[in-house]
């Protein structure tokens, strides 16, 4: 499965900005491929807050919505918007395929600040080349039963779509730096925490950049069930881009099949999740086998060293679960 992971700006109350953002970046998925391209939370309608701007919800037969899901065709795209169904409202995220809404997923486990929302019962999966997707939407990464309700329904790839909205503005490369660095802690640790818990892949799509009264740290990242990184760059302020600008950053990488190698069961082989390099010795009256050295593994984006192997099992990676910080 070749999936596309995005880091975007999604300014509340540009619906129709945010709308062409999306249809940009699923043409330029299919061109590239993808199989799957996975937005944000809240990146269709923005972070909206219902109890002071209730009229920005859009509603699941919303015309951005029907152009968005009548543009996907041979890719497949979640895309996040705050729903509006009567006088209830949602932060859902909606997966949309062939055309049409196939799925939707709304939040089961509010956050801070998200006291004008109701929360989801049911647990949405779908299938996309053959394998099956999960949603875990922002602060559900902080409890282990929603990790756990998308394995029970059959999910192998999760999909970690969040707008962390951090403490305070950014005015500063050390201020996006310190927003970034906790995401990285909090979030990310999270995601590599449940792979490695239960054996999963996790893609991560997090709102990138300044919006008219928050920021947000931005990261795309896919994560191996042994917990491998592969990162995007940071994008907005960080990289060094203007406030209050629309980023886009994308991260394109392969998800192997089921019965390749690096799909082992964690703590097994190399913790990379790559297939080690076997060097033959002799111990006594019979051959065996151990990994070889450690190899760094690099982001195809960035060309740095994210993450590096070894011949055991990883060290223990707790995640900072304190939500939201900044």
């Amino acid at each position: 499965m070749r999936i596309v992971l995005t880091a975007m700006t999604c300014p509340e109350g540009d619906l129709g900005g945010n709308l062409r953002t999306h249809l940009t970046a699923v043409d330029e998925a299919s061109d590239l491929g993808a199989d799957l391209v996975v937005f944000p939370e809240f990146s269709l309608t923005g972070s909206v807050d219902p109890s002071t701007n209730a009229g920005q919800a859009i509603r699941l037969n919303d015309p951005a919505v029907g152009e968005l899901a009548a543009a996907t065709g041979k890719v497949a795209a979640v895309f996040g918007l705050a729903e509006r169904d009567g006088d209830d409202f949602f932060v859902t995220q909606v997966v949309a395929y062939g055309g049409v809404i196939v799925a939707v997923q709304r939040k089961r486990y509010l956050g801070e600040g998200e006291d004008g929302y109701c929360t989801g019962v049911e647990t949405a999966t779908f299938q996309v080349a053959g394998r099956t997707c999960g949603l875990v939407v922002c602060a559900e990464a902080g409890v282990d039963w929603t990790w756990d309700a998308c394995v029970q329904a059959g999910a192998e790839v999760i999909l970690f779509c969040s707008a962390p909205g951090l403490y305070g503005r950014r005015t500063d490369r050390a201020g996006w730096r310190a927003g970034l660095s906790w995401w990285e802690t909090c979030g990310l640790g999270d995601a590599r925490w449940q792979a490695r818990r239960l054996g999963v892949w996790v893609g991560m799509a997090t709102q990138a950049g300044s919006t008219l009264d928050e920021d947000f740290p931005g990261l795309a990242a896919l994560v191996s069930r042994s917990a491998t990184l592969w990162l995007a760059p940071p994008t907005g302020d960080l990289a060094g881009c203007s406030s209050r600008s629309r980023q886009l950053d994308r991260l394109l990488l392969e998800i192997p099949p089921a019965w390749d190698s690096r799909l082992r069961p964690p703590g097994r082989g190399c913790a990379s999740g790559r297939r080690p390099s076997r060097r033959w010795h002799r111990s006594r009256s019979r051959r065996r086998w151990r990994p070889g050295r450690p190899r760094a593994v690099r982001s195809p984006r960035a060309g740095q060293p994210v993450s590096t192997g070894c011949s055991g099992p990883a060290p223990p990676i707790v995640p900072d679960r304190r939500w939201p910080a900044g």
